[in-house]
């Protein structure tokens, strides 16, 4: 038993967070952990699962923000056909998780940088062959 709905909520959110596993979208997460939240998610008492419905989608926040962020992630990125929003929690645009989007500045990052230092090798390049030619 729990003492309260959110204790309630909060300990049903670890337990998606620890099954309902998608690597941000490299690999699908189970169906069958899926299908299986759905089952338990409809069980729920009203009161909790209101909770897990009008949940802020935050990945570094509460550990049911953190559901409705990768809930919100698979609903969007892969659609209703085999991952129903059984929460019919309003998905916005398909989020993009942080990870990806630490991803994506990392790789900017170091593109940016390797073209830094190729323009001023060039650069380097082109000076040092002036100053032979003179």
């Amino acid at each position: 038993t729990y003492g309260t709905a959110a204790e309630y909520a909060d300990y049903e959110a670890q337990q998606f967070l620890a099954n309902v596993v998608c690597d941000n979208g490299v690999t699908a997460p189970s169906v069958e952990a899926w299908n299986s939240f759905a089952t338990k998610f409809a069980a729920l008492p009203a009161e909790v699962k209101a909770m897990f419905v009008e949940a802020d989608a935050n990945q570094s926040g509460t550990n049911l923000e953190k559901v409705a962020a990768r809930y919100d992630y698979i609903v969007a990125k892969y659609g209703t056909t085999s991952y129903a929003n059984f929460m019919e929690r309003t998905v916005s645009a398909a989020p993009v998780l942080k990870s990806n989007i630490n991803n994506t500045t990392n790789v900017t990052a170091v593109v940016a940088t390797a073209s830094i230092i190729a323009v001023t090798a060039i650069a380097g390049l082109a000076i040092s062959k002036k100053k032979k030619e003179n």
